[in-house]
């Protein structure tokens, strides 16, 4: 069991530390890995390599995805509090909008395949209604983010 609590650094704006904290979640190969054996596992061809084909692993694409709306929501953000935010409309946050889109419907479905159903409770508030659901403090059956981590590392693209 895995018990949520906040992480100031994820719920962090920018700095370098957010940024590392970030960045730390994705493994080398940025969530890529060799399959030698793909028509044994029925998949269709990956991106061919050196090594075998490459496979972009879920959780690292929707983990990705998390992170370029972070990253364009925190484009936007600074754009706001400039004269020429027009400007950077239209050259930082413009272009990304498509992958961002793709990003919010990859995240829905996967939330969705994922289905939690851990039953989450009301905080106490200081004035003792019980109204804000924030999720922390509840356990949740994970996966074993050290396993996957293990896994990563022996099937992960090679530089």
């Amino acid at each position: 069991m895995t018990t949520f609590e906040q992480h100031e650094l994820f719920a962090a704006p920018p700095s370098a530390e957010a940024d590392q904290a970030w960045g730390s979640l994705m493994p080398y190969g940025d969530g890529f890995i060799n399959v030698n054996n793909s028509q044994a596992l029925g998949l269709p061809p990956g991106i061919q390599s050196p090594e075998g084909e490459l496979y972009d692993v879920s959780m690292f694409h929707q983990l990705h995805c998390l992170m370029r709306i972070r990253e364009t929501l925190f484009i936007t953000k600074f754009a706001l509090n400039h004269t020429n935010a027009k400007k950077i409309d239209e050259t930082l946050i413009e272009p990304s909008m498509r992958h961002i889109y793709h990003c919010f419907d990859y995240i829905r479905q996967a939330l969705m395949c994922a289905g939690d159903l851990t039953l989450e409770w009301p905080k106490t508030e200081k004035n003792g209604r019980r109204f804000a659901v924030d999720g922390w403090g509840v356990s949740h059956q994970c996966r074993s983010w050290e396993a996957i981590s293990d896994y990563m590392a022996q099937n992960r693209k090679q530089p």
